[in-house]
């Protein structure tokens, strides 16, 4: 499931994007110079991506969700800064019900 999702995410980003797994079951993405509101929007679509493919070739009945916290650059002081913010987007997202974007 992993692999497929990395593969998803990499699939519906720029070659200059980055995708990292970032813990268990967490990816992290940098989105190069790309504003916040087109980021979100790429963040819906690949959600979206990620609940419509079809999960019964890995696993009869699997369904498999993306939740997602966006957080830009601007104003960030530090790398780390950035990567809180985008976390505690994402616990929003989670706490707001799952398979969702938050920014």
């Amino acid at each position: 499931v992993l692999r497929r999702v990395g593969a998803i995410l990499r699939g519906g980003l720029r070659a200059v994007d980055v995708v990292a797994r970032y813990g268990g079951e967490e990816f992290a993405l940098l989105l190069v110079e790309t504003p916040l509101e087109h980021a979100s929007a790429v963040c819906e679509s690949l959600r979206s991506a990620v609940e419509r493919y079809d999960w019964n070739a890995v696993h009869p009945g699997l369904r498999v969700t993306l939740s997602l916290g966006v957080a830009s650059g601007r104003g960030a002081a530090s790398p780390e800064s950035l990567l809180a913010a985008a976390d505690a987007r994402l616990y929003d997202a989670k706490r707001g019900g799952r398979n969702r974007v938050c920014h």
